[in-house]
């Protein structure tokens, strides 16, 4: 089944923008026929076609189905990958297992600069409506490491880096039901964003014995998240 993402909802009628139409045309539906969405906030609706041409269209809704929140919300802070291709992954990836934030952080050892992220929303809707999801995760700007460090937060906070000596497996933690994860670029976090970390209550943690790409490690964390809560 095919789902749109119309964000926008006004007294049960909703507007698709050109490019839908033509998706919606594409696909041969015409005044009359159903189409199906999320608004990405959690509920899934049905709606008729009552306009529809090449510029845009409208549907009235006729059914909605609300799926519950998750019994978690997950923040990841990721360095931005030199590779942008590899960034992206991580972005589809994580909306196909489910995440609640994603955090794009500039670090010491960090090579990319900017970011594109009206591409990397992109990614994430067209992820969102693969994987049958109705809830679309937030993607803040990136910031500098220092700045994200500013931002206030609470419950399980995990810093991820390789150095055996100083963390334990993720699998040790009893995570509680909002986590923030830090995921470094490649060559690792600097020692002065470790103690960065330490001193703003993050714990360290080691997500295997094998040295992950950036876009792995938040992967795998994600995963184990969703692993986690779903066999309390």
């Amino acid at each position: 089944m095919y789902h749109f993402y119309l964000p926008n909802i006004s007294n049960k009628s909703v507007e698709l923008s050109t490019e839908q139409a033509k998706h919606c045309l594409v696909l041969r539906k015409k005044v009359g026929d159903i189409i199906h969405f999320t608004d990405g906030k959690g509920s899934f609706y049905e709606a008729e076609l009552v306009d529809l041409t090449k510029r845009g269209g409208i549907g009235n809704v006729i059914s909605e189905r609300t799926v519950s929140a998750d019994e978690y919300e997950l923040h990841i802070a990721v360095a931005a990958t030199k590779n942008n291709d590899r960034l992206e992954t991580f972005i589809e990836k994580a909306t196909e297992i489910g995440i609640h934030h994603i955090h794009p952080i500039q670090c010491d050892r960090s090579e990319r600069k900017k970011i594109r992220l009206d591409r990397l929303e992109r990614i994430a809707i067209a992820a969102m409506k693969q994987s049958l999801q109705a809830f679309l995760p937030t993607i803040h700007p990136m910031v500098s490491f220092s700045d994200f460090m500013k931002i206030e937060k609470k419950g399980s906070l995990l810093v991820a880096f390789c150095d055996e000596e100083r963390t334990q497996s993720l699998t040790k933690y009893v995570l509680k039901p909002e986590i923030w994860i830090l995921i470094g670029p490649e060559g690792d976090f600097s020692e002065n964003e470790i103690k960065q970390s330490f001193d703003a209550g993050f714990k360290p943690i080691s997500l295997g014995p094998n040295r992950l790409r950036t876009e792995t490690a938040a992967i795998q964390s994600a995963s184990w998240v969703r692993h986690f809560f779903e066999n309390q």
